[in-house]
């Protein structure tokens, strides 16, 4: 009676390891899309200006097109990231108003095809910026 209880054992054992060391089971076809458990909110509420917290928006650089958008309007402590989607490599100015033409230019450094140049705007005013490549011109009004 115990070589069978014994035998048994084994049997089950042995069963219970092989069935560990096969291959998973392949499953086919699509995972079901849960619902959300709530609805977004219709209105997400914007951090406070007073927080101290600046805002990155981007412009394209489209080369002989201009940028895109041409002229954007910013709160005073936002940064701009100008993206280089040409072919050429450019550098990008930027200066406080559009007269006089002696006003202090701020260039970048070249900015190869498909990299960024970003600049924060702590003084409210309107700025104009152009490249070196083309001569294309672009606006910012930078708001209190």
């Amino acid at each position: 009676m115990i070589k069978k209880i014994v035998s048994l054992i084994i049997i089950i054992i042995g069963l219970m390891m092989i069935s560990c060391t096969q291959a998973p089971e392949k499953t086919t076809g699509s995972v079901p899309i849960q619902q959300p458990a709530a609805s977004l909110p219709e209105q997400i509420e914007t951090v406070p200006e007073e927080a101290g917290f600046s805002i990155s928006q981007n412009i394209k650089i489209l080369g002989k097109s201009g940028f895109d958008p041409a002229e954007i309007s910013i709160k005073r402590g936002d940064t701009l990231i100008w993206l280089n989607e040409d072919t050429k490599n450019m550098v990008l100015n930027i200066k406080k108003g559009t007269k006089p033409a002696w006003a202090k230019v701020v260039a970048s450094d070249l900015i190869k095809k498909g990299e960024s140049y970003e600049r924060t705007f702590d003084e409210a005013g309107e700025y104009e910026y152009w490249t070196t490549a083309y001569g294309v011109f672009g606006k910012i009004t930078v708001t209190e």
